[in-house]
């Protein structure tokens, strides 16, 4: 999780805006962010007056996980087979990169409220999605999804519709398989069977052996349905 920050002090973070003009990426065009959108970023102030502009990102990680957060105060919400957990990271000149899990110990210092939490931080992952593809074995098209500043928490684009459907567009089918191994990164395949079985039926297990137990991602395997809105995810 990189540096966590000091404690101790009287500091605030006020909520301010920008805007990052990113376009979307064409299928061949790969490790770009995919679309550009309003950022969520604040302003943390230690003793020594230094200010450090932070940005909050999602992180997914297994639901067995909860009553340990819970025992730590960790903010979480639940999501499918998952928890959402949140991240805020920030650059001190004095410390340099930093990060900081949001507990309910320190929202009021981070001064995020708590029922926009999942908003900001979907916002902020938008625009730092990086989409394409590993290359192709015979057959085989798979795309690898992650954060464009290579920042934890890239299997996160699981949140985003967005991503859903340019994974669509890019694999030219509705029929698509999301996975992910650890939880820095979001894998997406055409969901045939053959596929689905070699994942259920061992892969996981055999590509995990080098994660570290902090990044385990639940062996789950989604799909898309269509709905009037667009998609909606499902586990196989």
């Amino acid at each position: 999780m990189g540096r966590m920050w000091r404690g101790g002090g009287c500091r605030r973070f006020h909520p301010i805006g920008d805007r990052m003009e990113n376009e979307m990426v064409d299928g061949v065009d790969v490790w770009q962010p995919i679309r550009g959108l309003d950022m969520e970023f604040g302003v943390y102030r230690v003793p020594a007056k230094e200010t450090i502009p932070y940005r909050i990102y999602p992180v997914l990680s297994p639901a067995w996980k909860a009553d340990g957060y819970d025992e730590l105060g960790i903010i979480y919400d639940r999501y499918l087979d998952l928890l959402v957990t949140y991240v805020v990271e920030g650059e001190s000149e004095t410390d340099g990169y930093a990060a900081a899990i949001v507990t309910y110990g320190n929202l009021d210092t981070f001064g995020l409220p708590r029922e926009k939490l999942i908003e900001h931080a979907s916002r902020n992952l938008k625009s730092d999605i990086r989409i394409g593809f590993t290359g192709t074995s015979g057959q085989l098209a798979m795309l690898e999804i992650g954060r464009l500043s290579g920042g934890v928490g890239g299997a996160s684009a699981l949140l985003l519709p967005l991503v859903w459907e340019r994974a669509a567009k890019l694999l030219g089918t509705e029929k698509i398989a999301f996975f992910a191994l650890s939880n820095c990164e979001l894998m997406a395949v055409v969901a045939e069977e053959r596929i689905i079985h070699a994942l259920k039926s061992g892969l996981f297990d055999a590509a995990r052996e080098s994660v570290p137990v902090e990044e385990y991602f639940p062996k789950s395997i989604y799909g898309l349905v269509p709905d009037k809105s667009g998609y909606m995810l499902h586990c196989f």
